[in-house]
């Protein structure tokens, strides 16, 4: 396997949500949104892009499948929200563009897990029975309720992709089962007793069209075929070593490398395809959240403009204190002291005449004149 120099940043990444997340405890529940490039979610893709770009990929997220994207992207990674293939438009989407130019791959994440069931595991493990019962109680709950993640997926596309083409799943196992052992050229060095990986659905084995990477209990979890005059297609049963929960887990971090060694060896532009309906209608402009997180770019100016704004809403913040008087008119400059006496002066019953005999009285007595006078 390639050495990937920047491993203990991303599993640093992987594990500061995990670390937060169970920090909090049971109040509120994690955030559990499927596939999302952005925020913390369990189940986000945050911690496998951020290794993509560790390796000098470019990274974006797209919601539909559009021109745009088709000649931007030089591989498109498809965690898509419903279980089973394609449906039969998508997949002939993808069809066309890895025909359109040499040197395309694609991505396709089939919808066969969710990491809150291991998530509260982890709180259990934390939590004393003796201590906290309430919360453990809470906790037991909330995992009832995470392992029936299977009976909430959105149905299966009505028109699925041919699996002459494309591919097929095996019948689903309820609940999941955990795979003991690992096979394969990617399972080498993956311990798999401390990967545990989770199986629901299993591709179905086509020898002499598709090669299997990577099984579980003999079961095909990725495998790759080539198009006829396209590019390569690599199919995955589910995200359990893709996501962020999962990414946090040193035994299951060496197969997402193997992904992410299988998408290119140069630097590409690569699309994160998300939401359920790629090709339904579009939906409205990206929101600031949105450009700040897929755009690096522009990520550094809305750092500048959130500087600037906390600086200038400092600079308007409310003054907490005692407020002080206002210093009178001319306080700072001594001239105005003999103007006002002078406009007081020429206030008294003898107008000006009378200010002018009150200021010679005032030189006379100051220049001794008035003591020698009253003395003779």
């Amino acid at each position: 396997m390639t050495a990937h120099p920047p491993t203990r940043r991303i599993a640093f990444l992987a594990t500061c949500g995990l670390v937060l997340a169970l920090a909090m405890g049971c109040g509120g529940g994690p955030e559990t949104a499927y596939g999302t490039l952005r925020g913390s979610s369990l189940n986000g893709t945050g911690a496998f892009a951020e290794l993509l770009r560790s390796q000098g990929h470019e990274v974006r997220a797209a919601r539909r499948l559009t021109d745009e994207t088709a000649g931007w992207s030089e591989v498109i990674v498809r965690f898509a929200a419903t279980p089973g293939p394609p449906g039969r438009d998508e997949a002939g989407w993808y069809a066309r563009w890895l025909t359109q130019r040499p040197g395309r791959s694609l991505v396709y994440v089939v919808r066969g897990y969710d990491a809150e069931p291991e998530y509260w595991d982890r709180v259990l493990a934390q939590l004393s029975g003796e201590d906290q019962p309430e919360r453990r109680a809470e906790a037991e709950l909330r995992r009832g309720r995470a392992l029936r993640w299977a009976n909430r997926l959105p149905p299966a596309a009505e028109k699925p992709a041919d699996p002459g083409a494309w591919f097929s799943l095996l019948p689903a196992v309820e609940p999941p089962a955990t795979c003991k052992a690992l096979g394969g050229p990617w399972a080498q060095g993956v311990d798999a007793q401390a990967a545990a990986i989770p199986l629901r659905q299993a591709i179905r084995d086509e020898p002499g069209r598709t090669t299997a990477l990577l099984t579980g209990d003999g079961k095909v979890l990725a495998a790759e075929w080539r198009v006829e005059g396209g590019g390569d297609v690599l199919v995955l049963a589910s995200a359990a070593f893709l996501l962020n929960l999962p990414m946090a887990t040193p035994a299951r971090r060496p197969l997402a490398e193997q992904v992410a060694d299988w998408i290119a060896a140069e630097p590409s532009r690569v699309a994160f395809v998300e939401g359920l309906d790629p090709l339904g209608p579009p939906r409205g402009p990206r929101t600031l959240l949105e450009l700040v997180e897929d755009l690096p770019t522009f990520r550094w100016i809305a750092v500048h403009l959130g500087l600037f704004a906390v600086v200038a809403g400092l600079a308007r913040a409310v003054r907490l204190g005692r407020a002080r008087r206002e210093p009178p008119p001319g306080a700072g400059r001594p001239a105005a002291h003999a103007e006002a006496l002078g406009e007081l002066l020429a206030q008294s019953r003898g107008g000006p005449a009378a200010a002018r005999e009150i200021l010679g009285a005032y030189r006379r007595w100051r220049s001794g004149d008035e003591t020698t006078e009253r003395s003779s």
